[in-house]
């Protein structure tokens, strides 16, 4: 049935007799509302109708357009529910835990979390990593946060042990040669677990604390030349001791681990050196020559020490002449003067002649990589003669 308000003839205030009839037509309207098994002609868009041809039957609003459900109404079980909605499906059945879970009031920084028996719920406090590691976009960025290193990522994407070993064989103990043309050269990130082999004279400096990582290693070894292994700026560096620097000789390897914030360590492994036999360097000094260096090379190896013998005998009574050591550190010599008789010690030189009875040459040694260079001093003004000069040198 339909409802349709009647205004009171010539318009005004509805008579309360009146009203009540059409209140009680409206009623009984609303009650019946409009049934049957197919939208009744007169409806008009907004109101609604029941479809009893289906079961459970189905409550429907006309838009003007189509028949919209909303309720459906089951006579026998005496029912209502929300059309399109299913408990447990698009509906959220009735459930004690979250009952549990709407009964905690909520705490910044913390998440619920089910404890004891009978269960209940309690609030746990994530910390500042925890919310750190929340806010992480992507495992990679969770693995950075952690400390995880580049290489170890690498191992954690890897699907299985070959390629873990594979990972492993490309990174670690690389073979990478510094080219004889070399005499110069930084290290970085990427020279870090490799083997360095040099050739020739060359400088490597050791790779910033900032490219590194608590264990980062390096392997270096010396096939030719001198190789200097020298610290970065003023970041630590040690052998035994604090050093700037070391050196490797053909044959030598040294091993250095970084702790990657203050220090570098390196393990020095010095070449066997096969016994080399002691080798005499010939010549002469002329006594009037000035004061100077002079050079005497071509042992083809550094000595450790030298024994020095010089002198001249132009007639027994007037020999001069002395023998003596050094080490390019302590030295001393024994001379005889002009026409004495007289034999002296002298800690200062380890060269000594006097062709008069206070003119001559007297010098000392500093050890060169190929001989030795004696520092000559000439001392008054000695007469003109070329007495020979021969130096016994052990590596």
């Amino acid at each position: 049935m339909t409802f349709a308000y009647s205004p009171p003839p010539g318009g005004g205030i509805m008579p309360g007799e009146q009203l009540a009839v059409q209140t009680v037509a409206m009623l009984k309207s609303v009650a019946a509302q409009r049934k049957g098994s197919a939208r009744p002609s007169d409806v008009q868009t907004g109101e609604a109708w029941l479809d009893d041809a289906v079961s459970p039957w189905v409550l429907k609003l006309w838009d003007g357009t189509s028949d919209i459900p909303m309720l459906t109404v089951d006579p026998s079980a005496h029912a209502l529910a929300f059309a399109g909605l299913g408990i447990g499906d698009t509906v959220q059945a009735h459930s004690s835990v979250l009952d549990l879970i709407a009964a905690v009031t909520p705490v910044s920084g913390k998440v619920p979390y089910f404890t004891g028996s009978p269960v209940s719920v309690a609030l746990a406090s994530l910390g500042a990593f925890g919310l750190t590691m929340l806010g992480k976009a992507s495992a990679s960025e969770a693995l950075d946060a952690l400390g995880v290193s580049a290489f170890v990522k690498l191992l954690l994407d890897d699907a299985d042990a070959a390629t873990a070993r594979a990972t492993l064989a490309a990174n670690i103990m690389r073979c990478g040669a510094v080219a004889n043309s070399i005499t110069s050269r930084t290290l970085g990130a990427l020279d870090l677990g490799r083997h360095h082999h040099t050739y020739g004279t060359s400088t490597l400096t050791l790779p910033p604390f900032s490219a590194c990582e608590n264990g980062s290693m390096l392997l270096i070894s010396c096939y030719s030349g001198v190789t200097t292994i020298s610290r970065n700026g003023t970041e630590a560096l040690y052998t035994t001791s604090s050093v700037t620097s070391f050196t490797l000789n053909p044959g030598d390897f040294a091993i250095l681990t970084t702790n990657g914030t203050n220090s570098w360590l390196a393990m020095i492994c010095r070449a066997t050196v096969a016994q080399v036999s002691p080798k005499i360097i010939s010549a002469t000094r002329a006594m009037d020559a000035a004061s100077g260096n002079v050079d005497y090379t071509g042992l083809g190896f550094q000595p450790s020490v030298v024994l020095a013998i010089c002198g001249e005998s132009p007639a027994s009574w007037l020999s001069y002449g002395s023998i003596g050591f050094d080490d390019g550190t302590n030295r001393m010599c024994l001379l005889r003067g002009y026409n004495s008789m007289i034999m002296n010690f002298n800690t200062s030189y380890s060269l000594y002649m006097l062709s008069t009875a206070s003119a001559g040459q007297a010098g000392t040694m500093t050890m060169l990589s190929d001989g030795v260079r004696i520092a000559w001093e000439k001392i008054g003004s000695p007469a003109s003669a070329t007495p020979p000069l021969k130096l016994l040198c052990w590596k």
